[in-house]
């Protein structure tokens, strides 16, 4: 009698990691779709985000690495996403069109700062900076 228990055991192992095996694939398959088939941020068009940035000329912040390793640059929507977090190269130059942004430096001196067109004061090397910039309307 007992030799059969486990023949009943072994057979419910099979069944859980068969169920478990359809389960991840299910799964998988769900989140290949999401990530093939959605239609972009908020669900919209792919050209009218471009269409919207290059309707705004002047950039709410320039950012413009002048090093050959410009230290961590941190840029983000208050309260919200992350849109950069991570060290600059030479030559690097990025814009950001959002209406408010924080930023923080860790090495001020070694990046060109444009608000709204304006270059803003440059820090000294190895100077941490944190500020916050809003575009003008």
């Amino acid at each position: 009698m007992g030799r059969h228990r486990s023949y009943r055991l072994r057979a419910l192992r099979t069944s859980l990691v068969t169920l478990g095996a359809l389960a991840v694939l299910v799964l998988v398959g769900l989140g290949a779709r999401a990530v093939f088939w959605s239609d972009g941020p908020a669900g919209e068009d792919i050209s009218d985000i471009a269409t919207s940035a290059s309707s705004t000329s002047t950039p709410t912040l320039r950012l413009e690495c002048l090093q050959a390793e410009c230290g961590k640059v941190l840029v983000r929507v208050p309260g919200g996403d992350i849109l950069q977090n991570r060290t600059m190269h030479d030559g690097e130059q990025i814009d950001y069109y959002e209406p408010r942004l924080d930023v923080v430096l860790d090495d001020s001196g070694s990046v060109n700062v444009e608000v709204n067109g304006v270059p803003r004061t440059d820090g000294k090397a190895g100077q941490r900076q944190v500020f916050q910039v809003r575009r003008d309307t």
